[in-house]
């Protein structure tokens, strides 16, 4: 009873609160990690409309699902009002076709090319720094504008519809934590200091038994006991957090994957279709009766 009062029941208090805590953190740390892989794989496989930019990603995914770890947001409403702060899609969308008039031509804004770009010409691609402003199809950078503004609506929905659905898979795991914690700490841990302690108390009734043991070597025995029940321990202690992260990972890798390879070909398709754009083209399909003779 004393022993239950003093040591057991504090020490399962801690170990399932711990568990809990480990639980939070490793459903946080996988929802970031596949919605980050999510996002990047969804901005390599949509051929057309709005992309996100890479390197806005990291930041804007933290920020996702720091708000859903914190139920500050919970619908897609919230999550593309949090998105909308890590994007700027026209803008971004104008400044990669278009410069000078054009810019102008779609938001009205009254440029001095030469002004804003110091007269000096960019060899990058994206900027189209060689072109001069009466080379600028206008007509083709208000085309390219509506495009990405048609698209970034449903782009950044779908995102936020995955970082639910994601964060849901993930919490599926919570309650896990406390069979774990029973398993491996409050069921383990007795039985692994009790057969440590015998092992140390066991080595140390040999080595006094078989021969003369000076101060020397039974300070040797006593550290190597010592090390191997710290070893052990360690390893006992982290048997809990790897098996909360495998599972956790397992569930959010799943799903993942199931959707690289059937929610991002069916929004391809979808968006494709939405834009008046021919389907991506695929295997080549044999019309009428090839092997006939």
């Amino acid at each position: 009873m004393l022993y239950r009062r003093l040591f057991k029941k504090p020490f399962s208090r801690w170990a399932y609160a711990h568990g809990k805590k480990l639980t939070a953190y490793y459903i946080s740390i996988s929802t970031k990690k596949y919605l980050k892989k999510y996002v990047l794989k969804r901005t390599k496989k949509m051929e057309i409309g709005f992309q996100l930019e890479p390197e806005f990603v990291p930041a804007m995914v933290d920020a996702l699902v720091d708000a859903l770890d914190s139920k500050q947001a919970e619908s897609e409403d919230d999550l593309v009002a949090v998105m909308n702060a890590y994007v700027d899609a026209p803008r971004k969308a104008a400044n990669k076709i278009c410069c000078g008039k054009a810019r102008a031509f779609v938001f009205g804004e009254d440029l001095n090319w030469e002004e804003r770009s110091g007269g000096v010409e960019s060899d990058s691609d994206d900027d189209y720094g060689t072109e001069t402003e009466d080379e600028i199809d206008e007509e083709e950078a208000l085309a390219h504008y509506r495009t990405m503004d048609s698209t970034r609506e449903a782009t950044l929905r779908d995102v936020a519809q995955f970082a639910i659905d994601l964060h849901k898979k993930a919490k599926t795991n919570k309650g896990l934590d406390h069979g774990k914690t029973k398993e491996y700490w409050i069921q383990r841990a007795p039985r692994a200091a009790a057969t440590m302690l015998v092992y140390a108390g066991c080595s140390f009734t040999v080595n006094e038994l078989l021969g003369d043991v000076s101060s020397a070597d039974r300070l040797r025995a006593m550290i190597i006991s010592g090390m191997a029940i710290a070893i052990a321990f360690f390893m006992l202690y982290y048997k809990l957090p790897d098996a909360i992260q495998g599972s956790v990972v397992r569930s959010c890798h799943d799903m993942y994957v199931e959707s690289k390879k059937k929610r991002l070909p069916k929004l391809l398709k979808k968006q494709r279709r939405s834009l008046g754009q021919p389907p991506s083209p695929g295997r080549p399909q044999l019309v009428g009766r090839p092997f006939e003779v």
